[in-house]
């Protein structure tokens, strides 16, 4: 009996937990034009894409600016790495926390500036953005294009 009341506790510690992906230490290759999608990100490298020891984390909490907030689907990525070709992202209504859906704009981060991209193509519950060309992605979301996402200043000389 004890030994079904663990396997319950367990299974319901792997139920709670953070959706993620984690990519081996000797990684893999996406070859060009390849779609790859995990927790509702898409990527669609327009060059082949080596990923190795990155982790994918999606997070509910939108990143929050003056002029409003992203939707409630923020991936992070670490350690970030070189991209180039399309990335989207699939969300449900009850993540877009004030946008309206129409008017998405993918948004990335190389780290401590969040940047939203022009351009962006809103479909159902969909958006995404082919304008990706070597940029270093630690992470994305979206938003609307008139917010502005914050900048974090790590130091100052």
């Amino acid at each position: 009996m004890k030994q079904l009341f663990l396997l319950a506790c367990l299974g319901g510690i792997a139920t709670t937990g953070t959706a993620q992906f984690l990519a081996p230490a000797e990684g893999f290759t996406l070859k060009s034009g390849t779609e790859f999608f995990t927790e509702g990100l898409v990527l669609i490298p327009s060059s082949d894409l080596t990923i190795s020891s990155d982790t994918i984390r999606l997070s509910q909490t939108p990143i929050t600016a003056t002029g409003g907030a992203s939707i409630a689907r923020v991936y992070s990525i670490s350690p970030s790495f070189l991209f180039s070709g399309t990335a989207g992202i699939r969300y449900t209504n009850a993540e877009l926390n004030g946008n309206q859906a129409n008017t998405l704009e993918v948004a990335f981060s190389a780290g401590n500036e969040f940047i939203t991209l022009t351009n962006s193509t809103p479909g159902a519950n969909f958006v995404f953005n082919t304008g990706f060309a070597n940029t270093t992605i630690a992470a994305v979301t979206a938003t609307n294009a008139g917010v502005a996402l914050p900048i974090t200043l790590l130091s100052f000389t």
